[in-house]
């Protein structure tokens, strides 16, 4: 899987305390929302990227951490800052069977909008029930399409399938998951204050000026790059197996 542009933003240092940042609020808003207990949980995280987020997981001492990545780069760089955990270069929804019950909780981080479809993402998120323990979870972040507009388009040339919390809640019912948390992450958070903020701060902060400057100063642009890792909504939805 070509994916080169990709590893270029996301090697940009500079960037590197906010990443941080952002994984460990999902973990701190995960265990908040669900109360699991990092000692007792096997995670498997499916697009790893850069291992920002392993990273932060491996604080926590969840009992072990497994991903799925299919571009090579990307699960070298993972497997560099993480060699304590099993990297393997899998796409969905090609999953190995001995894989199956195997975890108790999945995260998706940033995956699903990569689907070409909404068929597609079905069939990824299908592929995923049988890998869940019984009772296990799946967080699905995804960006939150009534926030990101256009910008969904422009800030991944492999962004195709427009996520939202309420798709996302259909295909999860589609494929018998259910359920249990739907809600917008922004700031760092789930909760109200989030929204409010979020909400204030993208009224008022110009996208497409602070992309010039970025671009002028720095060779990125600042302005999409910040509210699309804070301001702008992501979907954050977790759903558990359901008994057939």
């Amino acid at each position: 899987m070509k994916y080169d542009e990709y590893v270029s933003r996301k090697s940009w240092k500079a960037g590197e305390p906010l990443q941080h940042w952002i994984s460990q609020r999902i973990v701190a808003e995960l265990v908040r929302i669900t109360s699991i207990k990092s000692s007792q949980t096997r995670v498997l995280e499916i697009g790893a990227g850069t291992g920002t987020l392993a990273l932060e997981m491996n604080k926590l001492g969840f009992k072990s951490y497994t991903a799925f990545e299919p571009n090579s780069e990307l699960a070298r760089i993972t497997k560099a800052r993480n060699p304590q955990n099993q990297i393997f270069e899998i796409a969905l929804p090609d999953v190995p069977v001995e894989f199956k019950d195997s975890f108790d909780l999945i995260i998706c981080v940033h995956v699903i909008e990569h689907a070409t479809n909404g068929y597609d993402a079905h069939e990824w998120i299908d592929s995923l029930r049988d890998l869940l323990t019984e009772n296990g979870l799946l967080l699905i972040v995804s960006p939150q399409i009534s926030d990101f507009k256009g910008y969904f388009w422009e800030i991944d040339w492999s962004h195709c399938f427009p996520t939202s919390v309420e798709n996302l809640k259909q295909i999860l019912a589609d494929v018998n998951l259910e359920v249990l948390h739907s809600r917008i992450f922004k700031l760092g958070t789930t909760r109200s204050l989030g929204k409010v903020l979020g909400k204030f701060l993208d009224i008022v902060l110009p996208t497409r000026l602070l992309n010039l400057l970025g671009n002028r100063l720095v060779g990125r642009p600042l302005g999409t790059g910040l509210k699309a890792a804070l301001i702008w909504g992501v979907t954050f939805v977790v759903a558990t197996k359901r008994k057939i």
